[in-house]
């Protein structure tokens, strides 16, 4: 399936993932079988795409475990439960944080802290992801209301938000109501999302620019767009990959491929967003590339409200004093 198949009119490249289970080994039923070789599918799907997985007495333990985190997030009190952080996004050109990337966090009381890449799936598995969506759509919103009027609010989208019509409209009416600027709202969708609902996300990405409302492309440079897909998406920002800038300061490879990446940006007349920007090397070779947008842990780590809004009066007072 790897193998280019060359046409006349392109060059088609084709993967795919599988995964596999043994009975009896592994099962006692036909039903059960399915269920493994699915849930080793979806495996391979998110950590090894284009990989035969097997299912094993490991992914046993993490079915049985996301099981529970099924259960406890469908009887869950989203707005008791669920809390927000915010992580900086960092402007170098102005020397400012010029807006928040809001970030989910659960504490179940059964279970203890969930991660987001647990919780997440699964509440786009068991459908309990536009409740939570919209939960902390309001909440971060509420919170966005107190800061300056330049300050952007980012806000992750799922999939299954963008594709289903119900959760887009409860987005937007939730936005109407609550009077904040849309031009001041950012939606971020990962590029490979994207790409899986191409024609439905292009088509809500074009609405949500029309109200005025961000774009912006996560994980940009790891998905499996290409250029003319990319050129129809009215997108605002591309967020380049942490992975890319991983050895930037060793690497002349990944300096080139961060400059061609920003040049991308800028003939699509988007930003460029450098994510996992951890260390001052790292940002002193960004910077002489000409990037002047950043997230990572050494412009600011993920906080709570209050330091948020601390951190901005912070900032707006030096400025002021100098």
């Amino acid at each position: 399936m790897k193998q280019p198949l060359d046409l006349p009119e392109l060059t088609v490249r084709v993967g795919g993932s599988s995964g596999v289970t043994i009975f009896p080994d592994h099962c006692r039923s036909a039903e059960e079988a399915f269920e493994h070789a699915d849930y080793a599918l979806y495996h391979a799907k998110l950590t090894r795409r284009g990989a035969v997985i097997l299912f094993t007495q490991a992914l046993a333990t993490e079915i049985a475990y996301r099981s529970l985190v099924e259960q406890e997030i469908k009887r869950a009190d989203l707005d008791r439960e669920f809390h927000l952080a915010f992580q900086p996004l960092w402007c170098e050109s102005g020397r400012r944080t010029y807006g928040f990337e809001v970030l989910a966090r659960w504490d179940s009381p059964v279970l203890g802290p969930v991660r987001p890449d647990v919780f997440i799936p699964v509440a786009e598995r068991c459908g309990m992801i536009g409740a939570l969506t919209l939960s902390i759509f309001s909440r971060a919103l509420k919170a966005a209301s107190a800061w300056p009027d330049d300050v952007l609010l980012s806000f992750n989208l799922s999939i299954k938000d963008i594709e289903a019509p119900q959760i887009l409209e409860g987005l937007l009416e939730i936005l109407a109501r609550s009077g904040f600027d849309p031009h001041r709202l950012v939606f971020e969708l990962t590029e490979t999302a994207v790409m899986q609902k191409l024609q439905i996300a292009a088509g809500n990405i074009r609405r949500l620019r029309d109200l005025g409302i961000g774009v912006a492309l996560d994980d940009f440079g790891v998905g499996q767009s290409n250029l003319g897909q990319i050129h129809r998406l009215p997108v605002s920002a591309l967020k380049i990959d942490r992975s890319f800038i991983a050895d930037i300061c060793e690497s002349t490879v990944s300096c080139n491929i961060i400059r061609t990446l920003n040049d991308l940006a800028r003939n699509l007349d988007c930003a460029c967003i450098i994510e996992g920007v951890e260390t001052q090397e790292q940002a002193a070779v960004l910077k002489a590339l000409g990037l002047t947008l950043f997230q990572g842990y050494f412009f600011g780590r993920p906080m709570s409200e209050a330091a948020a809004l601390d951190r901005l009066q912070s900032e707006y007072a030096s400025s002021h004093a100098a």
